[in-house]
């Protein structure tokens, strides 16, 4: 079907116009400089467009000049090499195919393409096909965190079992020779493929697949100079960094953590990572802003909340329940991850001020620490482990050792500072001095510290240690003097 042709807003139209300048060297991308104040996600933009232009041709030049017989037969390709290149998809492994068109290809593309005024700039020179193909599963900075809902992402230890898969190929056109050259035509398909049912293999996959195209239409003389930024602000990478605040926000969760990183906030996290460490009571850092208000979002989730509440009280053998029960569940666990600590509170007091102090104990708190360990932010743990400190969980540990296995099972950014908590809150007489809770407790916490912190796989499949960098490993403090010392005297 076709789409449909929608006007770019003129506020976001001036910036998408304004001119920005690309430092280059042997036909790859050193920095660019965009203007200062410029949207994060327009810069993002711009990357991807610088990232299709750039083509690293060095080794392909010297092995053509070492064999003049390779390349001289029309349609052979040059030697395959891969060397690793930076884009907005990240820095990772890229493979390069080249080969001449020989001479019905050649007419077939001009035919296609029926550019005359290009055809013409191209007459009576080689053409070349070069293939750019990255590998995604093999990069040193790429800034991806993948979260599915409904299914548990899993892997074998094998590449091609990560999920989802994506894939990224450009095929680009160029006419000259590979030293000084046109570029007739870029086309690059980025695919992401996914399985809806988890690790398992499926006919039925979820595939979302974009294509960009860019042609050459002419080649004019210089009529005046694009001005420079006036204000210009340096990108040193070409990787896509995520705006800070709202979508429309000039600055990055990148820029944060160096700031707080330069200024001794944060320690132990590396420079190079792409978003400051979470703390324990603020609202966690989005990687996608919303356009909510926080008032907005704690309203959602006790508009959600409730209307789980009243459909479950409705609900009988014989009835056909008319709400999406899951559907708003995902609601309320959404929002409840992006609220800070103190938001939280606030939210169960009203849950609990709504229903009464009975009703509450009854029905109303089991399923709001459900919905509550799910959402597996630090603030959720820390109203979790008050809980447990209040002693609210002793008359049914059944449930409750349910709700802490589920917390520890869902954490989201295992921090010193959460891990620290956690541990503490294992040495809890509330916790102690119930068999079902302790047991649920310490295979809990002891899980999360093997998948968090040990296990190199599950770190990286896991967690989100390619935006915030490493969160813990097993020489730390709080596992090798706090943690493994306690077990062993539990266990004599």
């Amino acid at each position: 079907t076709e789409g449909k042709r929608e006007e770019i807003p003129s506020s976001l139209k001036s910036w998408l116009e304004q001119p920005f300048t690309v430092f280059h060297k042997r036909g790859m991308v050193e920095k660019m400089e965009t203007e200062n104040g410029e949207p994060e996600f327009i810069v993002n933009l711009k990357k991807a467009l610088i990232s299709q232009f750039q083509h690293d041709l060095s080794r392909a030049v010297s092995s053509q000049g070492l064999n003049q017989v390779q390349s001289t037969i029309a349609g052979q390709p040059l030697p395959v090499f891969k060397t690793e290149e930076t884009s907005v998809l990240g820095k990772c492994e890229t493979v390069y195919t080249i080969s001449r068109l020989p001479e019905y290809l050649v007419r077939e593309f001009e035919e296609k393409e029926g550019q005359e005024e290009s055809s013409r700039l191209c007459s009576g020179k080689e053409y070349f096909e070069i293939l750019k193909t990255k590998n995604l599963d093999k990069c040193t900075e790429r800034p991806v965190y993948h979260e599915s809902y409904g299914t548990w992402s899993k892997t074998d230890g094998t590449e091609s079992s990560s999920l989802p898969s994506q894939s990224s190929v450009t095929k680009t056109i160029i006419c000259g020779s590979l030293e000084n050259h046109i570029i007739r035509k870029v086309e690059t398909e980025n695919r992401i493929l996914s399985s809806a049912s988890g690790r398992y293999e499926s006919e039925e996959k979820l595939d979302i697949t974009s294509v960009s195209t860019l042609d050459l239409e002419s080649v004019e003389s210089i009529r005046q100079e694009i001005p420079s930024p006036s204000s210009p602000k340096e990108c040193p990478t070409l990787v896509y960094e995520y705006p800070s605040g709202s979508l429309y926000s000039s600055k990055t969760l990148k820029h944060e953590q160096i700031q707080q990183f330069n200024s001794g906030v944060i320690k132990g996290q590396s420079k190079s990572s792409y978003a400051p460490i979470p703390d324990m009571t603020s609202a966690p850092q989005h990687l996608y802003p919303r356009s909510e208000s926080q008032r907005e979002l704690k309203q959602k989730v006790v508009e959600a909340f409730t209307e789980i509440i009243e459909s479950s009280e409705k609900m009988s053998e014989s009835s056909v329940n008319e709400k999406d029960a899951a559907g708003l569940s995902v609601v309320a666990i959404r929002g409840l991850g992006q609220l800070s600590y103190e938001e939280l509170k606030e939210v169960k007091q009203t849950i609990q001020s709504q229903h009464g102090q009975e009703k509450y104990k009854s029905m109303i708190q089991k399923a709001f620490f459900d919905l509550v360990s799910i959402a597996g932010t630090n603030p959720c743990m820390k109203l979790i482990t008050d809980e447990v400190k209040s002693g609210e969980m002793n008359e049914e540990p059944a449930t409750w050792s349910w709700i802490l296995s589920n917390s520890l099972r869902s954490v989201k950014t295992p921090t010193k500072e959460l891990l620290e908590e956690l541990v503490e809150l294992l040495k809890h007489q509330h916790i102690q001095q119930n068999r079902i809770i302790r047991a649920a407790y310490a295979m809990g916490l002891t899980e999360l510290v093997n998948k968090a912190c040990i296990n190199p796989e599950s770190q990286i499949n896991e967690f989100p240690t390619k935006i915030y960098g490493e969160f813990c490993n097993p020489e730390m403090s709080v596992i090798k003097e706090n943690l493994i010392p306690f077990l062993s005297r539990k266990l004599r």
